[in-house]
């Protein structure tokens, strides 16, 4: 079990899909991305790409923010995703989308924005080109979270989003994007 470390549903758990695919950001690293996020969380729209256990999502319903999608490819992850929402009773708020992120992100509305997305690939597969494609669902001022291995390196920017800062905690590093137009 997994517990969101803040908010409105602190100490609640999450129950965790059983796939070696997945690799949840630990409270205590979720605790630090929502500290370095505060001014940008309450009322946000959230895109939540490889959404996984869908804890960062929940973490940011959790402390506030308006909506949550969560496009996550495996039926059985998204399932449990699922119950998740129902046991929080945020089914109002948030939505699960199976599918291949690259598909989803070519098939999104472009009129749709988004103030905060999350891009937590499986480490073996970050693509950058994908996070490009995921920051132009930015709206201005918006926030990309970009999670990889330590051991890669970040770039100066995404798209039109620049590196405000990056975090390296353990073996994970996050990138803060901001898209400033």
């Amino acid at each position: 079990m997994l517990r969101i470390s803040g908010g409105q549903f602190a100490g609640r758990s999450l129950a965790l899909p059983s796939s070696a695919t997945t690799r949840p950001v630990t409270e205590k690293n979720r605790a630090a991305i929502f500290n370095s996020l505060f001014s940008h969380v309450l009322d946000a729209k959230v895109l939540d790409l490889y959404a996984g256990s869908g804890a960062l999502s929940f973490e940011a319903l959790s402390r506030g923010a308006a909506t949550a999608i969560m496009v996550e490819k495996s039926n059985k992850v998204a399932a449990m995703i699922r119950d998740n929402i129902e046991r929080l009773g945020v089914g109002e708020r948030s939505t699960v989308e199976v599918a291949d992120v690259d598909g989803w992100l070519t098939k999104a509305q472009a009129e749709t924005r988004y103030d905060l997305i999350f891009f937590d690939p499986p480490y073996v597969r970050f693509d950058a080109q994908l996070a490009e494609k995921a920051s132009t669902l930015l709206q201005s001022g918006g926030i990309l979270v970009v999670s990889m291995s330590s051991r890669g390196k970040l770039p100066d920017e995404v798209g039109e989003a620049k590196l405000l800062k990056s975090k390296v905690y353990g073996d994970s590093q996050f990138g803060f994007f901001q898209k400033l137009q």
